[in-house]
């Protein structure tokens, strides 16, 4: 407006303000590649979404959209730029988000093994600091090397193990977990390491039962019949003659552990001593069996006898007493086992008669004087002539 004492003249400009501040709203850190965005309203201008400089190939659902969903962005911090125009007037504001998300943690794959210790195998982190931790069963790590993603580990629990390998970027981590499966049975024990010997083909086995893993008998050496393979306590029959080896195998997955015993069948052949006899003299020739397994030899038990070779099962017994005599076939094999029959020779020859003297008398009676009897009973009789005995076994 132009004033010149009275007089007025004017004119009228018109003036837009068409600049609209930009918000992108407050820096963060994130734990992914993946942000919800929180701009200003551009209306009634437009508004854009664009990456300012670096290496992030970030990209925007809808770059016109104050509150789009940004992707991939990249690790470490990432600026954002949100620009609004109108009419020619142009603003941007930025802001600055921090993906921490660290490296994708791979702890490795399940192990199956036959042993308590192992290498584990994760992933080394490319973004962030990694550690091991245990989740189930147990695990000493070696140096104390936690923090190793190549880590050796001892003292795993039978069974499974549940190892974790957490990977952390401030407050961002990744985790993963493996299964290392210790399938190693618990040390077998068969009975004891001394041999064992037997004089019957039979055997009450005396294993430890299994802590871990299932039990079963095998035979090595020999023969011989198991009642129950799985049972630790199980009984062996039909055990063959001389040395016999058996192993007590503890089986887990693909891992066995074993021991063995040795038993040692003296066994014996049965003892047959032959028939009893009755005879009328004092020796007999003796009929016992050959032994097959062992070595036989004869004594007598009760009344007398001598032997010509006691270890011959047909030799002939000299000097029997009278009556009943009880002679002992033993068959023996090793140092404790043997096997033993009896048999009875009743010998029945009597004493050796003597009737006394020849002599000449004058009267028809007269007091014989024949040897007393010990073994047998006596007994007058008449041969020739005539004669009557008061007691004819006096």
């Amino acid at each position: 407006t132009i004033r010149n004492e009275s007089c007025i003249s004017f004119d009228d400009v018109r003036v837009d303000f068409n600049s609209i501040p930009a918000d992108a709203g407050d820096d963060r850190t994130i734990c992914s590649d993946t942000e919800i965005l929180s701009a200003n309203s551009a209306e009634p201008g437009t508004g854009t979404w664009s990456v300012v400089g670096g290496t992030s190939q970030a990209v925007f659902d809808d770059p016109h959209d104050p509150n789009t969903t940004v992707r991939n962005l990249r690790k470490g911090n990432n600026t954002l730029r949100w620009t609004v125009e109108y009419k020619g007037c142009q603003t941007y504001a930025e802001v600055v988000i921090t993906n921490n998300m660290p490296s994708e943690a791979y702890a490795g794959n399940t192990q199956n093994l036959c042993s308590d210790e192992t290498t584990l195998d994760a992933t080394s982190p490319e973004s962030g600091n990694g550690h091991w931790e245990v989740v189930a069963g147990s695990a000493n790590f070696v140096n104390g090397e936690i923090d190793n993603p190549k880590a050796s580990v001892s003292g795993l629990a039978k069974g499974e193990n549940v190892l974790r390998w957490v990977v952390e970027n401030g407050l961002c981590h990744s985790e993963d977990e493996v299964r290392i499966v210790n399938d190693l049975p618990s040390e077998p024990y068969a009975g004891t390491e001394q041999e064992i010997t037997v004089c019957e083909p039979r055997y009450q086995l005396k294993a430890a039962p299994s802590e871990y893993g299932d039990g079963m008998w095998s035979i090595v050496d020999g023969g011989g019949n198991f009642s129950d393979v799985s049972d630790p306590n199980a009984e062996i029959t039909h055990l063959q003659q001389g040395e016999n080896r058996l192993k007590w195998t503890l089986t887990k997955g693909q891992c066995s552990l074993s021991d063995e015993i040795v038993i040692e069948n003296l066994t014996p052949t049965t003892a047959n001593a032959g028939p009893d006899i009755r005879d009328c003299k004092d020796y007999a020739e003796l009929d016992a069996n050959t032994p097959i397994r062992g070595a036989g030899e004869w004594s007598v038990v009760s009344g007398y006898g001598s032997f010509v070779n006691p270890a011959d099962e047909s030799t002939t017994v000299e000097d029997l007493t009278f009556g009943e005599n009880i002679l002992m076939w033993e068959i023996s094999n090793g140092d404790h086992c043997y096997s033993r029959d009896t048999v009875t020779i009743f010998n029945k020859i009597p004493d050796q008669a003597d009737a006394g003297k020849d002599r000449e008398i004058c009267e028809n009676y007269l007091t014989l004087n024949a040897n007393e009897v010990k073994d047998g009973e006596g007994t007058w009789s008449v041969v020739s002539g005539s004669g009557n005995f008061d007691d004819p076994n006096a």
